[in-house]
């Protein structure tokens, strides 16, 4: 198996690894130079030219790597997804949590980070004493000294781990800056899709984070109260809202350089991200497809149902009628016709598609986001592209 290991997660690997990086990608200027780390190895490693050339690969020139990556099914491209995550999270607790909370999660990471890594950083101590003795030898009352410092240090990092756990999780419940996790979740697979696809847009990470979380209001949400058991459920609404805005941003970014075809991807996407349902999968694929000017059929004027309201055009008003349609939204006609006025109110307050407002269908049934979000799709086609 092939594996990238991207330069942004090194604070995530172990010793053995970062210096064997370090080593692979210096060795054409030090050829006879090699890590004393391997001495001292669980297993013994093999290193072949193909292994050095995949670690070996930000060397290479960019396009000759995208031409190796694209022809290799094997090379993973998305391990730093989780670096993504927590750029992307921490970009939200900044915009919707208290401002010290940001230095706060960074100094629990670190802890975190430390007390991960403490055997490891044992071991390469243990080694680099070693290695400054003659023969490699130690005497054992020095050496006593030296595991004995070691297990100190050890129970110091693991109080004060505990300590900032403590302390983590109560700033977490009191903030509800977890719920943004999920938010941030799925902005990265929402990017790692983009990247990964046939749409010839690039777009690098910190520009995506700059244009989703562009249009976000500073809004701080503080709850002093931490037995609130409805504080989890507000957070988490505030967190869904959120990532329709940051969805509205990025959509509105790409529809000023993309097709409508590429457009009509990204909201399939879209619904597959927040919502892995075939269903939902499948009635995209059919309006879309019933949307398209190819498909639609001059329908006679003496089937003009005469109680079609003015700002529904006959192909629109049809396919309301249809069995997909029905099924997903029952006598969605007949609430377009008795409430006009506020059907007309809410599909033209604004010239963008309405992923956050309730539709007035909603006052007869409950609907979830994507059902909002499909059916502004059916309403309103024209501002797929706008």
């Amino acid at each position: 198996v092939i594996v990238i290991i991207d330069e942004c997660d090194f604070l995530k690997l172990n010793p053995f690894l970062y210096r064997f990086l370090c080593w692979s990608s210096r060795r054409e200027e030090y050829p006879l130079t090699f890590p004393n780390l391997y001495r001292f190895g669980d297993q013994e490693i093999f290193i072949n030219s193909s292994f050095r050339l995949i670690f070996n690969f930000r060397q290479i020139d960019r396009l000759q790597w995208k031409n190796i990556s694209l022809k290799s099914p094997l090379i993973d491209m998305s391990l730093s997804l989780n670096k993504i995550e927590h750029d992307l999270w921490l970009r939200l607790v900044e915009l919707k949590c208290q401002n010290n909370i940001i230095q706060q999660i960074r100094t629990n990471q670190r802890n975190y980070l430390i007390a991960l890594n403490e055997k490891f950083q044992r071991r390469e101590k243990l080694i680099d004493i070693l290695e400054t003795k003659e023969n490699l030898t130690i005497d054992s009352e020095d050496l006593l000294t030296i595991l004995n410092n070691f297990h100190h240090d050890q129970i110091s990092i693991e109080n004060s781990l505990n300590e900032h756990q403590v302390q983590r999780d109560i700033l977490y419940l009191r903030t509800g800056c977890e719920a943004y996790r999920e938010t941030a979740k799925n902005l990265t697979q929402l990017y790692i899709l983009i990247r990964n696809c046939n749409i010839e847009l690039k777009i690098s990470i910190k520009w995506f984070i700059q244009i989703v979380t562009n249009n976000l209001s500073r809004k701080i949400e503080i709850n002093s109260n931490i037995n609130n058991e409805s504080f989890d459920m507000i957070s988490k609404v505030h967190a869904r809202e959120t990532y329709l805005r940051c969805f509205e941003s990025i959509y509105s970014y790409l529809s000023s350089s993309m097709s409508n075809n590429y457009l009509q991807c990204l909201l399939i996407l879209f619904a597959l991200i927040k919502q892995d349902n075939i269903e939902y999968i499948e009635l995209f694929q059919f309006i879309i497809n019933q949307l398209n000017p190819i498909n639609q059929k001059i329908i006679p004027n003496f089937l003009d149902d005469q109680k079609r309201p003015l700002f529904i055009n006959n192909h629109s008003w049809l396919l309301y009628f249809s069995n997909e349609i029905n099924k997903k939204y029952p006598n969605l006609s007949q609430n377009l016709i008795d409430y006009q006025h506020e059907w007309k109110e809410y599909l033209y307050s604004t010239i963008k598609l309405d992923f956050i407002n309730k539709s007035p269908l909603e006052k007869t049934t409950t609907m979830s986001i994507i059902d909002r979000f499909i059916l502004s799709i059916i309403l309103q086609p024209e501002k797929v592209s706008k």
